[in-house]
């Protein structure tokens, strides 16, 4: 996308990972501490739109909300990207008192309260941030979705939280899944709570436009 067009959206990714670059465990949840937790809502809270992978959707069983005093009210509403529509939906992250929007490739029946966002090309990020119209869009997973966005240079920045555990294991998804090698610039970096709080922007990619530095 071209670089000097200031109406496209900004996307920006925010994840939180082990030693050894994993995001997430199913029987550990030990990634992310109380000061992770304020910069993902710190973010959250100045986004026009949350985006989600499949597999975020399906392995999240929280609901989305605020819980540090002072920041915004209302989440914003929530797309998920999947391929088919086959999610648990008595999952709480379902039950998000927030617009939801499934991006499928077909129209599909689900319950009430999710509208379903046909697009002829899933794999097509551009086209389907395009087509939902939001402009400040935040990532949070998982790492197929960070991938896909890298991989066709749609990301701005990514706020990435280096814990301290190793989590090991193959199937344990790790940061960004088959991505070719890019180079990001760091920006900014803070240790707090013996964890790293690294912000860093893509070589086209422009300043998330916050109004409260999240790693501060």
């Amino acid at each position: 996308m071209a670089t000097d067009d200031e109406d496209r959206p900004r996307v920006a990714v925010c994840l939180a990972g082990s030693l050894d670059g994993r995001i997430w465990h199913p029987a550990q949840q030990v990634l992310g501490s109380r000061r992770d937790r304020l910069v993902l809502e710190r973010l959250r809270s100045q986004a026009d739109l949350l985006l989600y992978g499949a597999g975020t959707a399906r392995a999240d069983r929280r609901e989305i909300r605020f819980t540090y005093p002072g920041l915004r009210a209302e989440v914003p509403p929530i797309a998920v990207v999947a391929t088919r529509a086959d999610f648990d939906w008595q999952n709480p992250f379902w039950s998000t008192k927030s617009r939801k929007i499934l991006v499928l490739p077909k129209k599909a029946e689900v319950p009430p309260g999710i509208e379903v966002l046909e697009v002829d090309d899933t794999q097509d990020l551009a086209g389907v941030i395009e087509r939902l119209g939001f402009r400040r869009v935040l990532c949070e997973g998982g790492g197929r979705m960070f991938a896909s966005l890298a991989r066709q240079d749609l990301v701005d920045e990514l706020f990435y939280t280096v814990t301290p555990w190793l989590l090991g294991g193959e199937a344990t998804p790790a940061a960004a899944t088959g991505l070719a090698p890019h180079r990001y610039t760091l920006v900014e970096a803070t240790v707090a709570d013996q964890e790293i709080f690294l912000r860093y922007r893509s070589p086209h990619g422009r300043a998330w436009p916050i109004e409260e530095d999240p790693l501060s």
